[in-house]
């Protein structure tokens, strides 16, 4: 009896564990597609400054890091662009430089701080990338769906 306590409990405590990795990020475990939001999108141009794979605050997925581009723009602005899990966008990031310009797609929520951004696609000279689709929904929450 004493043996099924224990690994009760030690089952427990590893479902907690897992729906606490889950469940990261800034305090909602669901993102725009699944709250239903229809935020604005808007355009930004730049040139990249920064190419950051770390962990990110503000994401609902289960991905350890996210990626994210800082940009200049014109008008000397410092925009923060998630693109999403590192590991997931590794092959669009492999081709992006500082220095490099880009145009991307974005919206923001009320969750995110000022001039940061949620990528859509990018496009830079050479390329086209697209993240998420006309619902938000991003590429890679797509694998193994039939």
């Amino acid at each position: 009896m004493k043996k099924f306590k224990t690994g009760l409990i030690l089952f427990v405590l590893i479902i907690f564990t897992f729906v606490g990795y889950a469940q990261k990020g800034a305090g909602n475990p669901a993102g725009v597609v699944r709250k239903g939001i229809n935020p604005e999108i808007i355009q930004l141009t730049g040139k990249i400054t920064v190419i950051l794979t770390e962990p990110c605050k503000n994401t609902t997925g289960r991905s350890d890091a996210g990626t994210h581009i800082i940009i200049v723009t014109k008008e000397n602005i410092e925009k923060n662009i998630h693109l999403g899990p590192a590991i997931e966008v590794s092959f669009i990031t492999k081709d992006l430089n500082p220095g490099q310009d880009i145009t991307c797609r974005v919206f923001n929520t009320k969750d995110l701080a000022e001039n940061n951004y949620i990528a859509i696609d990018l496009e830079t000279p050479d390329q086209h990338y697209l993240l998420r689709d006309a619902d938000f929904q991003p590429f890679w929450s797509k694998k193994g769906r039939r």
